[in-house]
């Protein structure tokens, strides 16, 4: 339990997935009835670019958000993301601050819904529980993330995002992922799952692919390549969402072609791709 997201708040791999989510986050609020958002590996909560010495040793923002909001003219579909980082960051001489993913979940949902935010790591979970003080709907919970698939699934409204993003600490990680989904399914097969994963040299996460292929729901992975694929460290992110919103697909493709090409590192021009590992019926 070393792991400490502060390293690489606000890096292109955040960008990515938390575009995603804002995404999938307003199609579930399409809908009238009330859902759960469940952010099994929650971490902090929130991240201090400018303050917080681990941001500014790692400086991973630099080559994600900062990317992006140097831009002119972001795209539309990340307004969502953006407006709940002005809002963060309102009064602030520079955005100073930037959003993990329970807080988004806790900004993006609506009085009605629920949001429950799981972390295990001892010296995260105070600032989890700080960082989501202001959001009456909103919970968090020292437990490992495994845990609360079972104990949480299925929601009482019958209706739930679930975002799975462990920090891959675990040479078993995958394998967790894997299990942990199917035994969500068999409880919730109607829940919106979306699963990240990094993109490093080695290609480990085609066992994970394969395994998804034998879920029997539909199934759409995300990919981005900001980096060579022989460059050490990171090299890209993954998104695998399990029963996409409507019109989510689409979406996600639009944002990932736009996204590519800012994100990618010099002299690298990028590539993103959506592939159903499971095609919806």
């Amino acid at each position: 339990m070393n792991y400490r997201h502060a390293y690489h708040a606000g890096n292109a791999a955040d960008v990515v997935k938390h575009a995603l989510l804002c995404r999938a986050l307003l199609a579930m609020t399409r809908k009238d009835k009330p859902f759960l958002a469940l952010d099994s590996h929650a971490g902090a909560g929130l991240f201090d670019l400018v303050m917080d010495e681990r941001a500014l040793r790692g400086g991973e923002w630099r080559g994600g958000i900062q990317k992006v909001l140097e831009d002119p003219a972001p795209h539309p579909l990340l307004d969502p993301y953006l407006d709940a980082l002005d809002e963060l960051n309102a009064g602030q001489p520079e955005r100073r601050f930037y959003p993990g993913s329970p807080w988004l979940l806790a900004r993006l949902t609506r009085p009605g819904d629920r949001v429950m935010a799981c972390e295990l790591h001892p010296e995260e979970i105070p600032l989890l529980e700080e960082a989501l003080k202001p959001f009456a709907r909103a919970r968090a919970y020292h437990m490992d993330g495994y845990d609360a698939l079972s104990a949480f699934l299925p929601p009482t409204s019958r209706r739930g995002l679930i975002l799975v993003d462990p920090p891959f600490e675990r040479k078993d990680e995958y394998e967790r992922m894997v299990k942990g989904l199917k035994a969500g399914l068999k409880r919730f097969s109607s829940g919106v799952w979306l699963l990240w994963r990094p993109i490093k040299t080695g290609g480990a996460d085609a066992g994970f692919l394969e395994a998804l292929q034998e879920v029997s729901a539909p199934v759409l992975d995300l990919r981005l390549d900001f980096a060579p694929p022989e460059a050490p460290g990171l090299t890209g992110t993954g998104m695998t969402v399990v029963n996409p919103p409507y019109g989510f697909a689409q979406e996600a493709a639009t944002l990932l072609e736009w996204l590519t090409p800012r994100l990618a590192v010099e002299g690298f021009r990028g590539r993103w791709s959506g592939e159903w590992l499971r095609p919806e019926a």
